[in-house]
């Protein structure tokens, strides 16, 4: 399946993999303390075992692999009737949003997104919240207010 049109920023890649060295680190930290509780308390060792083989096969594939394959298949196009976004690693979705459905349009930055100067847009509809993450401040601000004027131009129309 071919990206659409607009690519999110390739500066995502880089936080994406932050975000798995914390989950990473928050892994090994669940795993230690099982490991100290199955010491002092016999706990069963398997559950043990399938923590270090979780945290071993999660933590390369979630800092290598995982977050380059995220970049390549999240995409979005707007046009006058609608906007369309694809995101997914190993079931690649896309999806159609009507402009006359679109509520409300925000613009949200967490910590390590403003590091890099990066923010995800999220267009709310009645039924859902569809994001569109790795967009610069001023491609976010740009987005949000066309889909704004699209809006209220579909909204007239009806």
């Amino acid at each position: 399946m071919q990206p659409l049109e607009n690519q999110i920023h390739s500066s995502m890649v880089r936080v994406w993999q932050i975000n798995s060295l914390i989950t990473s680190g928050i892994g090994l930290i669940i795993t230690i303390a099982y490991f100290i509780f199955m010491m002092k308390f016999d706990w069963t060792g398997w559950i043990f075992g399938a923590l270090v083989i979780g945290l071993l096969a999660y933590a390369p594939l979630g800092y290598l692999v995982f977050p380059s394959l995220r970049q390549r298949y999240h995409s979005y196009q707007l046009n006058e009737e609608e906007m369309e976004i694809q995101h997914g690693m190993f079931v690649v979705k896309r999806v159609l949003v009507p402009m006359i459905r679109i509520q409300h349009v925000t613009i949200e930055q967490g910590p390590i997104m403003r590091k890099f100067g990066l923010t995800e847009l999220k267009v709310s509809t009645a039924a859902m919240t569809h994001g569109i993450p790795g967009l610069t401040m001023r491609e976010a601000e740009q987005l949000k207010r066309q889909i704004s004027e699209l809006a209220k131009v579909s909204d007239e129309d009806v």
